[in-house]
């Protein structure tokens, strides 16, 4: 998957996302957060349903969901859970690289495709994720 379609199925399946802001993690100031938020959702109803995305923000050495419509089982939003730590995404995410592929996602497997987010020093401070539940 190129890049530029990442980005066009981020912004798809991003238009029902509960966000939550653990005091613990800070991706930058709110209210650049919020902006791409809107964004994200005004781009996204234009687009079907069935893809999930997700925004994770880092907190130490860990990835937390941010925003997302992935589900938990009890049908609520996967809002805090983290990044599989085990996974081939976390790995490519550590060297600044993407992952495109298979990735178990709370029990599940899913297609997906994950990238980083970057400050403006090239650090990377976050990932974004979309992916579909592998039938």
């Amino acid at each position: 998957m190129k890049k530029p379609m990442l980005a066009l199925l981020l912004l798809a399946f991003t238009a029902d996302f509960l966000i939550q802001f653990p005091a613990r993690v800070f991706a930058g100031p709110a209210k650049d957060v919020e902006a791409a938020m809107q964004l994200l959702k005004s781009k996204a109803a234009a687009l079907g349903a069935g893809g999930t995305a997700t925004i994770f923000v880092k907190s130490g050495d860990e990835f937390v969901r941010v925003a997302t419509n992935v589900k938990k089982d009890d049908g609520s939003r996967a809002i805090g859970t983290m990044l599989d730590p085990k996974g081939k995404a976390i790995a490519a995410i550590a060297k600044g690289e993407s992952y495109f592929g298979e990735a178990d996602i709370l029990g599940k497997p899913y297609v997906t495709g994950y990238e980083p987010i970057r400050d403006p020093s090239s650090n990377v401070i976050g990932v974004y994720y979309v992916g579909y539940l592998k039938n």
